[in-house]
């Protein structure tokens, strides 16, 4: 009886040890591929970084983006020589109804 005990320990042992080699197996096989991705990330964030420092510098010369001075400088629809459009007859804004706006 001891022995039919200590043989299932012995086989529970050596399936848990196979199990570890196998899980070792694996876990060297993804080593590789996790060291490549590990590598592009990084070069992936030195690239973001450097484009991020670029954008920085662009901005700090003294030039103010194109929104901004496009937005000061805009006169609307007067800009382009006309008025703007007058709301139809019998309403005091252009919106739609649905605003109820009128």
């Amino acid at each position: 009886m001891a022995q039919d005990t200590l043989l299932k320990k012995l086989d529970e042992v050596a399936g848990r040890a196979k199990q570890l080699v196998r899980e070792k197996n694996e876990a060297t096989a993804k080593t590789p591929f996790l060291e490549r991705e590990a590598s592009e990330l990084r070069s992936l964030i030195s690239l973001a970084e450097s484009k991020a420092d670029e954008m920085l510098r662009v901005g700090t010369k003294d030039q103010t983006p194109q929104a901004i001075n496009a937005a000061v400088e805009s006169k609307g629809i007067q800009q382009f020589g006309g008025s703007p459009p007058s709301p139809p007859k019998g309403r005091k804004s252009g919106f739609p109804r649905a605003f109820g706006l009128d």
